[in-house]
């Protein structure tokens, strides 16, 4: 029992350390007029550069359906 106990608290202190998507607060930056701010997703995380769960999108016309820009919301608001 003291076994169980122990392994579910270091696995507790394992899942605070492990680097995760920031909780999507407020916007650290914004976005030049051409972008929309919007929420990460898996896709766009890799990209959240500051961290603060907010990316700079803009939707590419000419290209495939779904297409898009995406940039880290770094811009002084």
């Amino acid at each position: 029992m003291k076994r169980r106990i122990v392994s579910i608290l270091m696995l507790g202190v394992l899942a605070g350390l492990v680097p995760g998507v920031a909780h999507a607060g407020q916007p650290v930056g914004g976005c030049s007029t051409a972008f929309s701010l919007t929420k990460t997703t898996k896709n766009t995380a890799p990209l959240d550069k500051n961290g603060d769960g907010w990316v700079c999108q803009k939707d590419i016309p000419a290209q495939p359906p779904g297409s898009v820009n995406v940039q880290d919301n770094n811009h002084t608001l």
